[in-house]
């Protein structure tokens, strides 16, 4: 089930984290400090799910910190990431070949 703007502005902060769950795997992550987080739980075969979290919902408040962090994983994030395109093309050419089947 698809997680609604309306769903999302009612729903007040409480005193534990909690997540609204979207699909596939997306979710919004409240904090009791009122903070929120959109994340994707990615799951594949050969990337650890430490690293991807790492990268998609890491916000380190210490710039020199998160310099090292940068460049320590660059070359996992680069991997990953070109996994994700991978995918993504993947899906378009699907989406064409749908579309033309479907005229």
């Amino acid at each position: 089930m698809a997680l609604t703007d309306t769903a999302i502005k009612n729903t007040k902060p409480t005193d534990k984290p909690m997540r609204l769950a979207d699909e596939r795997g997306l979710y919004l992550s409240l904090n009791p400090n009122g903070s929120c987080w959109w994340r994707f739980d990615y799951r594949s075969g050969d990337s650890a799910l430490d690293l991807i979290e790492r990268q998609l919902a890491h916000a380190e408040n210490n710039a020199v910190r998160a310099a090292y962090s940068r460049a320590e994983y660059l070359p996992e994030r680069k991997k990953m990431m070109q996994q994700w395109a991978d995918y993504l093309d993947k899906s378009e050419l699907l989406q064409i070949k749908l579309r033309g089947n479907a005229a």
